[in-house]
């Protein structure tokens, strides 16, 4: 008979038959090898794509409502340094196994006043799914075209420029450089609440926008300057050319680069406007102060115009939202919910006092809205669905 180590190796590849896909099942279910599979998980979240689902939504439930009761306890910050090993190693070893189920993920949470027991009792029933492909794109006479259900191939023209829809559904611009152009066609592509996109910029630079954002760039880029404006959150993926420097224009922040790779922060509701460098070298200017970025660097621009750099930035974490997860380290309930809000495309209200919950742990973009509040029932905090409208109580 197989070994747990040699199936879950298998699993992961994804290249275990059927009848060892059922043995890993039923293994994992009698918990026969909590310290083997502990150290086999922990090595699987180390891999890069270890957010990636390898249980069925059945199977995760399952394998939850197995580990949890009884077993995850959330500790008052004075509890911290006490817990029991036994807690610490259960505690470790449902996080990462329900990582890898591809479940509502976390590993724990800390309430600031009180511990937190995990509740059983969620029935509640969401339709609500993750977000899409979805985008809007607006062409300098003002005509909007939704990119999600446009076909394949040639969609629009502005001036001498093709605007084509790629075959895994990026838009990308294809033009004819030696054509003399008049002006810039401005072009804009946003997505809304519960949605995201690619392009390839005429340049051949890309961009990846997050929920509720936009970009705007001109359909050929033919001044000296490669100037776009963006909003929301967006990676870019700059294609180097000296000779005509590339410029980036968001929330009275400008940032200047050559060749490089860095994301945008720049949420209304978020307290900062963040810019973190990814490789290559930028510099963030808003008003007199100005700041050069180096790789691991995040410039936060705050609401009062002062610009704060600071370094070893976890960049994993930034880049959780385009690698297809969230990342709530050390995040508190607001700060998640903002994230839910725009990727669920609800409102969330909270009734009462905000319950005072700190996150660690990842969960994948790709879960349904039920599982979300599933999870947050487990750890006493109430929810209801009116509609689009998530109501957060207070602990129960």
């Amino acid at each position: 008979m197989a070994s747990i180590s040699e199936l879950f190796e298998k699993y992961y590849a994804k290249t275990a038959s059927p009848e060892e896909r059922k043995m890993l099942l039923e293994q994992l279910a009698r918990d026969e090898h909590p310290e083997e599979l502990l150290t086999l998980l922990q090595a699987a979240w180390e891999r890069d794509d270890a957010q990636a689902p390898y249980f069925s939504e059945s199977e995760s439930r399952r394998i939850l409502n197995r580990i949890l009761p009884g077993k995850i306890v959330a500790l008052a910050d004075d509890q911290r340094k006490k817990r029991p090993a036994v807690n610490s190693t259960w505690l470790r070893y449902a996080a990462v196994f329900i990582l890898v189920a591809g479940a509502a993920t976390i590993f724990y949470l800390i309430n600031r006043q009180e511990v937190i027991s995990p509740n059983p009792s969620f029935t509640q029933v969401s339709t609500i799914g993750p977000g899409t492909n979805r985008a809007i794109l607006t062409l300098a006479n003002g005509e909007k075209i939704e990119l999600d259900s446009a076909g394949k191939g040639l969609i629009a023209r502005q001036q001498n420029a093709q605007i084509v829809k790629l075959a895994d559904g990026q838009i990308a611009y294809n033009y004819d450089p030696k054509a003399v152009l008049k002006g810039e066609l401005m072009n804009t592509i946003t997505t809304p609440n519960g949605g995201q996109f690619q392009l390839i910029l005429p340049d051949g630079s890309r961009a990846w926008l997050n929920a509720a954002s936009s970009i705007t760039y001109p359909s050929v880029f033919n001044g000296n300057r490669r100037n776009i404006q963006v909003s929301g959150e967006v990676y870019l993926e700059i294609a180097a050319n000296e000779q005509q420097p590339f410029t980036v224009a968001v929330n009275g922040v400008t940032i200047d680069v050559l060749g490089t790779r860095f994301n945008i922060n720049a949420y209304d509701n978020e307290e900062a406007v963040k810019t973190t460098l990814i490789d290559g070298a930028v510099r963030v200017s808003a008003q007199a102060n100005r700041q050069i970025l180096k790789p691991g660097q995040q410039a936060q621009l705050s609401k009062g115009g002062l610009i704060t750099i600071t370094d070893d930035i976890d960049l994993k974490q930034v880049m959780a939202w385009k690698n297809g997860y969230f990342d709530f380290k050390n995040a508190d309930l607001p700060n998640v919910m903002r994230q839910i809000e725009r990727w669920y495309d609800v409102k969330v209200t909270y009734k009462g006092k905000t319950p005072p919950v700190v996150f660690k742990g990842k969960m994948d973009r790709n879960v349904q809205l039920s599982d979300v509040m599933l999870f947050l029932a487990k750890f006493g905090i109430k929810t209801t669905l009116e509609g689009r409208n998530l109501i957060i109580s207070e602990n129960q």
